[in-house]
């Protein structure tokens, strides 16, 4: 039965011929099979093509991200230079201040220290990002991880030069550093000299300031007056005295004055007018005994003024 032919019989009603084809079974089982191979090898080819255009779409698109990143990670690369150079140039400016404020410069070991790679590292990695790229973004973050850490050390040493100059600032405001009368003429130093009353050689713990009676005294400093005499017996040494406290283990005594303007307990600034330049106590004329004691010793008051002519 499988050796018979199947015969085709065609008719053309135009030309009223009738005609024929036969056909073996065989050969009418293998013309689908062929077609559908010829199918199957056509979507195949197809396919292939589109998978191959995609395949480049893709890595073009990966390309031009990774040269995006790599521009990108350039960029940062140049901004980083111009931040360690300015980083430098703060280091420089920490110096010199360091210096200023008699600070300790910092130790040039510790400046050097820095800190390793990014934790996204691993996250980059596992996008599959060139070597290249990799090694590139390494290098940035260690760059910037150590501009992190100087730029912290930076701080710190701002903050502490800080609090040395305002410790500097408090203390020069309370320590007596101008003369407590405007264009007076020191007659008497400060040590050992001829004491006018009995003619001999004594020590003479502060400085006689010669000006006329009722010539303001100026405190040469901030601090608490903490004495105010304005009785005192005849011929007491000093007469009306007043003391001021300075802080830091220094006061400031005035003696022989004529008028005090101030009271215990209250708070003067440098050049705040506290008494007036009499001849009182034990006197030869008006004039002002000024004197600088310092952790209870008396000190030449000289050596605090800057500018003996104020």
């Amino acid at each position: 039965m499988y050796n018979e032919d199947i015969k085709f019989v065609r008719f053309s009603p135009g030309k009223e011929k009738v005609g024929s084809i036969k056909l073996s079974i065989w050969k009418l089982l293998f013309i689908p099979i062929l077609f559908f191979f010829g199918l199957v090898g056509m979507v195949g080819l197809v396919s292939k093509t589109l998978f191959h255009f995609e395949e480049q779409k893709t890595i073009s698109a990966l390309e031009e991200q990774n040269l995006t990143l790599s521009r990108i990670l350039e960029t940062y690369g140049r901004k980083t230079d111009d931040i360690e150079k300015r980083l430098v140039m703060l280091k420089d400016r920490d110096q010199h201040l360091r210096t200023f404020a008699e600070v300790p410069v910092m130790d040039d070991e510790l400046w050097k220290l820095g800190t390793g790679g990014s934790t996204t590292d691993k996250m980059f990695a596992s996008f599959g990002m060139p070597q290249p790229v990799m090694e590139s973004k390494a290098q940035t973050d260690a760059r910037i991880s150590k501009a992190e850490v100087q730029l912290d050390l930076l701080y710190e040493s701002f903050k502490n030069i800080e609090k040395k100059l305002m410790r500097d600032s408090s203390q020069r405001l309370k320590t007596p550093t101008i003369m407590p009368i405007k264009n007076g003429i020191v007659t008497s130093a400060f040590g050992r000299r001829k004491d006018p009353f009995i003619q001999r050689t004594k020590q003479h713990n502060g400085m006689d300031i010669v000006a006329r009676a009722g010539t303001p005294v100026l405190a040469p400093s901030a601090g608490v007056v903490t004495l105010v005499r304005k009785h005192y017996k005849a011929r007491e040494t000093l007469g009306r005295v007043v003391v001021i406290d300075h802080g830091n283990g220094i006061r400031t005594r005035y003696g022989h004055l004529k008028r005090i303007t101030v009271r215990k307990g209250q708070k003067v600034n440098r050049y705040d007018q506290i008494a007036e330049v009499g001849n009182t106590g034990r006197s030869t004329g008006p004039h002002l005994h000024y004197e600088v004691i310092n952790d209870g010793k008396f000190r030449n008051p000289a050596d605090y003024i800057i500018n003996l002519n104020l």
